[in-house]
């Protein structure tokens, strides 16, 4: 039996780590290539080495491995909807392509965007025998967000939390609008059996 340190040494797989460096040298599986086998379906979870990540196929076919937490609110994209080329966030509306790059984010004002600053962690992929694998060793990391300055708005609610997430306009519209789809807007599920998008579209 090892010693603790010594156990802790080979099993502990997180960033940082040196069993973790070491098995980021290498192609690692993924998720089954049929599990995203059709463009702009539904998102997958995927966790490997302490990383909690999202696998998609784009409408061109391309796949994306990128964080599971959409860095504006840290919402989780495995909830995202999967359209034009992109992994949209259903909180907000930011969009990321499978590079991780922030390619739209419809509640800012055009002049005011700044999605060319915005990157979250994406891997690059390659599809094997049915599956899906990545080489963790370079992720494309870029900048997050940029910090911004909110006036502190005090209020007698016992929630403070229902009243300010009452007031992101952008939020409502995106997370919760009715659905196209009756089965859907009645919790249901899809028609096809799908786990539905949220959306103002379904």
């Amino acid at each position: 039996m090892l010693p603790p340190k010594e156990n802790e040494l080979i099993t502990r797989v997180g960033q940082g780590t040196p069993m973790g460096d070491t098995m980021r040298r290498y192609w690692i599986p993924a998720c089954l290539a049929s599990e995203i086998a059709e463009p702009d379906s539904p998102p997958v979870r995927v966790r490997l080495l302490g990383e909690d990540l999202v696998a998609f196929r784009d409408s061109e076919g391309r796949i994306g491995l990128i964080d599971e937490l959409c860095p504006h609110r840290r919402v989780s994209l495995f909830f995202g909807r999967n359209e034009e080329c992109g992994l949209r966030c259903v909180y907000h509306g930011w969009k990321y392509d499978v590079e991780g790059n922030c390619v739209d984010q419809l509640n800012e004002p055009e002049e005011h965007q700044f999605k060319h600053h915005i990157h979250i962690t994406a891997y690059p992929t390659v599809e094997l025998g049915g599956l899906q694998a990545i080489e963790p060793v370079c992720p494309r990391q870029g900048a997050q967000p940029r910090r911004r300055r909110h006036r502190l708005r005090l209020s007698l609610c016992r929630h403070p939390a229902a009243r300010r997430f009452g007031r992101a306009h952008p939020h409502l519209s995106f997370r919760h609008a009715i659905p196209s789809d009756p089965a859907v807007a009645l919790g249901i599920g899809a028609a096809d059996g799908r786990r539905p998008h949220l959306g103002p579209d379904g």
